[in-house]
């Protein structure tokens, strides 16, 4: 797995998964959505011992993410990496150019 240039920073939280009333069976966050445990404990393990900090959304995020999605045209996920880059003063590197629309530092690569 490549490792993030120094300062970059991915949110990444474990949600529990629950399943529906009908008798499917319960899964945790560790079987992955999917079901395939195998993959995602490698997938896991390999975010974990990069570089990468695992940085959980806090209230200030939410405050900056939820004044940013009523400013400009992004969707909620987008808000909270919107919220992080901005709390931490960093640049997005993303291919969406609705993030051109924002005041957030965007780095667009060029498309081949």
């Amino acid at each position: 797995m490549r490792r993030l240039a120094p300062g970059y920073s991915i949110i990444f939280r474990r949600i529990p998964l629950i399943g529906h009333e009908h008798g499917e069976q319960r899964r945790s966050a560790d079987s992955g959505q999917d079901g395939q445990p195998e993959a995602y404990r490698e997938i896991r393990d390999a975010i974990e011992t990069s570089s990468i900090r695992l940085i959980p959304p806090t209230e200030r995020h939410a405050e900056i993410a939820a004044d940013a999605r009523l400013r400009y045209p992004l969707n909620l996920g987008h808000c909270f990496a919107y919220a992080l880059a901005k709390d931490e003063d960093r640049a997005l590197l993303t291919l969406d150019r609705d993030f051109r629309r924002s005041d957030a530092k965007v780095i667009l690569p060029r498309a081949q």
